[in-house]
Order: structure tokens, then sequence, then C-alpha cells
């Protein structure tokens, strides 16, 4: 005859042990379900806030564009919000009026950055030691001091001048709307940096444009 009672020990423990895997394994099931979806949203978002690998087009309407081939490759701004250290953007400008008692000559202040490929970022100011201001459209090339700065620490600057090189030398203002308050152009030029002790460097600039607005204005990518 069968006896018939308490299950023996080992069965329970056996039972108790296949019952805390089958937890552990739902908890890993879970986690890991978890890790995965909050990896494949960050792949989305990288994505989704990729800049772009096109210039703007030419506007003249206020646009808050800027880019520009460097070396013969598009460089326009981009910089994320989340990435943003001291002293970096992706574009932000100060475009005003000199005197508050009218609209002309105009100031213009420009910062753009791009955190890829290492960093880089152009710093174009009004050269006040060259220039009455800015009162109309033209090429205000020797106006302006212009940095092209890139992430190993070495500043292009339109301050030199090579005589034989034969490149487009110009920043040009196509349009500037005191009513609309709008400043719109197209640029190309070389710029040199001094590298080691007379070795001159240089970055050739070509295809740029611009159309931006007056007042202050800063931006960065989600």
């Amino acid at each position: 005859m069968k006896k018939t009672g308490a299950l023996p020990y080992y069965y329970c423990f056996s039972m108790e042990l296949l019952n805390t895997i089958i937890r552990c394994l739902k908890s890993i099931f879970k986690y890991r379900l978890g890790y995965f979806l909050l990896l494949f949203i960050l792949i989305i978002s990288c994505k989704k806030s990729a800049p772009s690998q096109a210039l703007p087009p030419i506007t003249e309407s206020g646009q808050n564009t800027f880019g520009c081939n460097v070396n013969g490759k598009v460089w326009i701004p981009y910089w994320r919000c989340f990435d943003l250290v001291a002293g970096a953007s992706e574009l932000t400008y100060n475009i005003q009026p000199i005197y508050s008692t009218s609209s002309l000559p105009i100031f213009i202040s420009v910062n753009a950055g791009n955190s890829t490929d290492g960093q880089s970022g152009f710093i174009i100011q009004q050269n006040f030691s060259k220039s009455d201001h800015i009162y109309g459209p033209g090429n205000i090339i020797d106006s302006v001091i212009i940095h092209f700065e890139v992430g190993s620490g070495t500043t292009y600057t339109n301050y030199q001048i090579n005589p034989g090189q034969n490149t487009p030398r110009f920043f040009e203002i196509s349009k500037l709307d005191t009513l609309n308050k709008i400043v719109s152009g197209t640029f190309a030029f070389t710029l040199y940096a001094t590298v080691g002790t007379n070795t001159l460097d240089s970055v050739v600039i070509t295809g740029g444009r611009f159309d931006l607005q007056f007042g202050n204005y800063t931006r960065c990518s989600p």
C-alpha cells in the first residue's frame, strides 16, 4: 500500500528553488526589456536630432540660417543643448542699430558652432578699427573680424592675406532691411593660421550664406 502524507523535504526545496529561479528570470527579462526600450528610444532620438548634411538655401526673409563649405565639406551650426559647454553655442547673434535714435548704422556679432567631428566654430564681429559701422548692402569683408576655431586649438583668421592666393574674398550683405529687420548675404574667403614657427596653414570657405534678423538670438538642438 502506498503511503500518503507530507511531501518529502527535498521535493519542497526543489519547488522553492524553481519558483525563485522563475521570479529571477521574470525580473531579468523585465529589466532587460526596459533596457532595450530605453536604448531604442535613445537611438531614435539621436537620429531625429542628427544635423542635416545640406546647406540651407540662400534666402532673404530672416530664416535664422547660416552655413558654408569648409575645405569643400558642408558646415552648418549644430550643438545639442545637453552637450553645451561654457562659451559654446549652435547659433548666437546680436544685430542692433548703433544709436537708439537711428536704424542705421548697425552692429553685427555672430557666433556659430558645430560639435560633430570635433568642435569647431565661427566668430564674426565688427572690426571697429577699420569700419565706420555698416550702413547698407555691400562687401564688408574689411569691416569684420572673422575667426574659425577648431578643436585642436588652431584659430584661422582674416588678419593675414596671402598675396599668392587667388580665391574669392567677400562677406557680402545683399539685403539690409531696417523696416522688416532682416540682414542677409553670402560669403567666401580663405582664413590663415600660423602653425609652428613659420608655416602658414589655411582653410578655404566657399558657398557661405546667412539670413538673420535684428535683435538678440540664440539656439541649440534638442
